[in-house]
């Protein structure tokens, strides 16, 4: 009786000792506290005795086997120990793979693409004016380079301009292939009230001009306001003016006392002008948002004679000898007339040199007073919109011009009348090639870039000149002239242009800004 409560006792200390949670062998089971109470040793009855034994067992089973385990643990740790190895051969680096070969097809594709055949007509085409546009660009390249790398412009206007760069002397230059090369100096200041106000003093010899001086002034705020102001003095000498006659007939190669409009034979003649304008107005809103109204009244004296030999061209005839100069109002006597015309400009461009979209209108409307025995009705308007292709760098124009006279055919003067041809209007054509009392000009061009300062440019005019609307609108008629050019410029301004056109024949104009058709309307009139 003693040794079996000694044995329980026993049990009973051990699971004391032991973790209540030992796993599935049962060893430490929780439901070993719940037999034993505090204090207090079971009864030592049979089916306790056997639930002892059995427990008893499955502990040294337990520790049986944690001893097998404890035993075999180094033998297998060095069986899973892979067994030593001798070192891997160098091996030499891969060869290198070509760049049609890294995608590793397992057959590889065509070299020639689906869209190579399509494109082989249009690129076979455009190859030789490809290459043709290359070569002629290749100098300005060059040459552009050459600038940007000794810093020429910012040295030439260190000569030409003051410190301010308000005012300076610069070379004046143009080009005309119909009556050849112009030159002269302007002498001008930007900001000469404090607000913008332009002032210029140009001279200008060879080529259109005999002579040519002329005095401006011109003020878009005048001291800060809202009212703007322009006004021009101008004298001039041209010695060889073209005149075709009147309308738009075919050229032919001589005439004799010739009505106007009985023929077109290429001749010139002379003119002496003494031209006045005054100008003024009032500004609403600001660049980009730009509307101007106002009022202009012009000054026109003029003086005609035949050209004289030394300025007629081969196959080219002196006015007189062709035409009939009674027969042109103005000719003989000279012409003086005042012209009041209303104006109104609406101009919406990002900017004034470097435009890439926006609009820009232009209008005008008057006519001549009553003097002597020349009056007649005078108006135009000019509508261009650019339209942005790509990032402000390709863009699209479009443009519209008109300009017409009203009267008695005797009481307009044949130098009043509208004109076609030249930088301005129809590039192809030569300078005032066509003129009658209707003239309308439609233009499309692409403008893309070459550098930041010089854009290329793609161009097709269409225009007529005819002596009523009915005919004017007859568009199968119309005169088509198209070429390239580059266009140098600022964000406020355009410097200059270089077109290279055909139309009646290759024409070559280094001028500026050919957009604007009535940009040098106050030289013409």
């Amino acid at each position: 009786m003693g040794k079996r409560v000694l044995r329980a006792a026993n049990v009973a200390e051990f699971s004391r000792h032991a973790p209540c949670n030992a796993g599935p062998l049962g060893v430490g089971a929780p439901e070993r506290e719940q037999d034993l109470s505090a204090g207090e040793v079971q009864l030592n009855t049979r089916e306790n005795h056997l639930r002892s034994r059995h427990r008893s067992a499955a502990r040294g089973g337990a520790l049986a086997l944690l001893l097998a385990a404890t035993v075999a643990a180094p033998g297998l740790a060095v069986a899973a120990d892979p067994p030593p190895q001798s070192p891997a051969p160098t091996r030499s680096p891969p060869a290198p793979v070509r760049a049609d070969e890294a995608r590793g097809w397992e057959i590889p594709p065509s070299s020639i693409e689906p869209e190579d055949v399509g494109l082989f007509l249009p690129r076979a085409l455009l190859f030789v004016p490809s290459w043709t546009l290359k070569a002629v660009f290749w100098p300005l390249q060059k040459a552009i380079r050459i600038t940007e790398r000794h810093a020429l412009i910012e040295r030439v206007k260190d000569i030409l301009y003051n410190d301010e760069r308000t005012a300076g002397i610069t070379p004046v230059f143009s080009f005309l292939s119909s009556v050849g090369p112009s030159g002269g100096a302007k002498l001008f200041h930007d900001n000469l009230g404090g607000f913008g106000e332009h002032a210029a003093l140009d001279v200008s010899f060879g080529g259109r001009y005999t002579q040519a001086y002329q005095l401006s002034f011109d003020a878009d705020r005048l001291l800060g306001s809202r009212f703007w102001v322009k006004s021009l003095t101008r004298f001039e000498i041209r010695p060889n003016m073209i005149f075709y006659g009147f309308g738009d007939r075919p050229e032919q190669d001589a005439g004799h006392d010739l009505g106007p409009r009985e023929g077109a034979v290429k001749t010139r003649y002379r003119q002496t002008r003494m031209l006045a304008l005054a100008g003024a107005g009032y500004t609403i809103g600001r660049p980009g948002g730009l509307t101007k109204i106002g009022m202009t009244g012009i000054l026109n004296h003029r003086e005609f004679a035949g050209a004289k030999k030394s300025d007629v061209g081969d196959g080219e005839y002196s006015l007189p000898t062709v035409y009939d100069t009674s027969k042109l109002v103005g000719f003989d006597n000279g012409s003086s007339t005042v012209e009041l015309d209303a104006n109104v400009v609406v101009d919406t461009r990002d900017n004034e040199g470097a435009t890439s979209s926006g609009v820009y209108l232009e209008a005008f409307g008057g006519g001549t007073m009553p003097q002597r025995q020349y009056q007649f009705a005078h108006y135009g308007a000019e509508l261009t919109t650019y339209v942005d292709l790509y990032q402000h760098t390709r863009v699209l124009v479009l443009r519209l011009a008109h300009e017409g006279v009203a009267g008695n055919d005797d009481k307009i003067p044949f130098a009043d009348l509208p004109r076609l041809g030249g930088p301005r209007r129809l590039r192809g054509f030569t300078l005032d090639r066509f003129r009658d009392k209707a003239t309308a000009v439609a233009t499309v061009e692409y403008h893309y870039p070459i550098h930041e300062f010089i854009a290329g440019s793609l161009f097709l005019d269409a225009g007529r000149a005819a002596p009523d609307y009915k005919s004017l609108v007859d568009l199968p008629q119309w005169h088509l002239g198209g070429g390239a050019g580059i266009i140098v410029r600022s964000k406020k301004s355009v410097i200059f242009t270089l077109d290279v056109a055909y139309g009646d024949g290759i024409n070559v104009y280094f001028t500026t800004d050919p957009l604007r058709a009535f940009a040098g309307r106050s030289e013409q009139l």
